[in-house]
C-alpha cells in the first residue's frame, strides 16, 4: 500500500521539480492523441480504477457497510483520481518529443536524469502487482464460498477451516484455476 501511493507522488514531485512547461498544453502539442491513449493504457491508469471493486467484496466485516461501503468507495475513487491525474499533468508538462515511450516514466525519467526514480519505478512496478494479486486471490476465494453457500458451484468448496475463519478448499480450487488458465494462455 505505502508504494502504490508513494512512488507516484514521489514521481509526480519530481517531474514537477524540472519546472513547468505551459507550452506543452497548448493544442499544437495535442492535435495527435493516440501515443497519449496508449501511454494511459500503459500506465496502468485504467487497471488502477478497477481494483476499487474490491471494497464490496471484502466487506463482510464491515461493521456499518451502509456508511462504510460508500464512503470507502468514494474516497478510493477520489484519491486514485486526483493521483493519477496529477501524475498524467506531470508526465505531459514533463514530456520530452524524442523518447520513444515504449516504458513512459522509466524513459522520461532517465531522459531527465532521475535515475534513483527509474529504479524506484521500476521496483515499485515489481512489486506492486503482488499486493492486487493478493487481493484477486482473497476475493476470489470469498466469491467461491459464497457460491458454494448459495448452490452454484459444490458445497465442499466452501467448509471454512475454523481456525482461519475461511475455506482453503475454495483457495486451492482458486489456484488450481488461475494455475491452469496461465498454462493455457501464458500472458
Amino acid at each position: 500500500m505505502f508504494l502504490k501511493i508513494s512512488v507516484p507522488i514521489l514521481t509526480i514531485g519530481a517531474l514537477l521539480w524540472h519546472g513547468v512547461h505551459a507550452e506543452h498544453f497548448s493544442l499544437e502539442a495535442m492535435e495527435d492523441t493516440g501515443p497519449i491513449l496508449s501511454t494511459l493504457i500503459a500506465g496502468g491508469v485504467i487497471y488502477g480504477f478497477n481494483g476499487c471493486q474490491m471494497i464490496v467484496n471484502f466487506t463482510a466485516e464491515a461493521k456499518a457497510p451502509h456508511k462504510s461501503i460508500p464512503l470507502s468507495m468514494f474516497l478510493a475513487l477520489l484519491i486514485a483520481l486526483l493521483v493519477y491525474l496529477a501524475l498524467q499533468f506531470a508526465f505531459i508538462n514533463a514530456a520530452v518529443p524524442a523518447i520513444d515511450y515504449k516504458n513512459p516514466f522509466v524513459e522520461l525519467v532517465l531522459a531527465l536524469g532521475l535515475g534513483w526514480l527509474a529504479i524506484m519505478l521500476q521496483v515499485d512496478a515489481a512489486l506492486s502487482p503482488s499486493g492486487t494479486g493478493f487481493i484477486y486471490i482473497g476475493s476470489c476465494t470469498r466469491m467461491l464460498s459464497g457460491m458454494s453457500r448459495s448452490g452454484q458451484v459444490l458445497r465442499a468448496i466452501g467448509v471454512k477451516n475454523k481456525a482461519a475463519n475461511m475455506s482453503h478448499r475454495s483457495l486451492w480450487v482458486n489456484a488450481l484455476v488461475a494455475i491452469a488458465l496461465f498454462l493455457l494462455f501464458q500472458s
